[in-house]
């Protein structure tokens, strides 16, 4: 006997990436800004993969932001520690980006977008070398790879 289950989920966001992105360096860590477009209020979250030139996935960033309609530049925060410590220098790839409308369940997903952006060809060591200092996260971080060992 084989059971199968399936599905579908439509959504319609009330905003979307605009495909225009710029970077910078900041406090030690790459910034990637992605312009959205709102149409409807809300809170939005943004998440991004960071690669090096040859595809290799170095870095996750997330951002949930309140949004009012109209245009607005939304940042992505890759921690330059990671950077410096992986001994690859840019340029970077954003090698995928999405952005979700998180002010109520279900959350609209948007598109996935791919090979979003190209940086500037920073060098591993204009990058941080200070640890990560917020122990809440790291905490969270702790807790999180504790329930995936079970």
């Amino acid at each position: 006997q084989r059971v199968a289950l399936g599905g579908f989920l439509y959504s319609q966001p009330g905003a979307q990436l605009t495909g225009e992105y710029r970077d910078r360096l900041s406090d030690g860590s790459l910034v990637i800004a992605a312009k959205v477009d709102v149409a409807v209020a809300g809170r939005y979250h943004l998440a991004g993969v960071l690669a090096s030139a040859l595809g290799e996935s170095l870095s996750l960033s997330q951002n949930a932001v309140h949004l009012e309609p109209g245009s607005h530049w939304v940042d992505l925060k890759f921690y330059g520690l990671i950077l410096r410590e992986a001994g690859v220098s840019g340029p970077y790839t954003l090698s995928s980006a999405t952005l979700t409308t998180a002010g109520a369940m279900p959350n609209a997903l948007g598109p996935v977008v791919a090979a979003a952006h190209v940086t500037k060809p920073y060098l591993n060591t204009q990058f941080t070398d200070k640890p990560f200092g917020r122990a809440d996260l790291l905490d969270a971080a702790t807790r999180l790879e504790g329930l995936v060992k079970r």
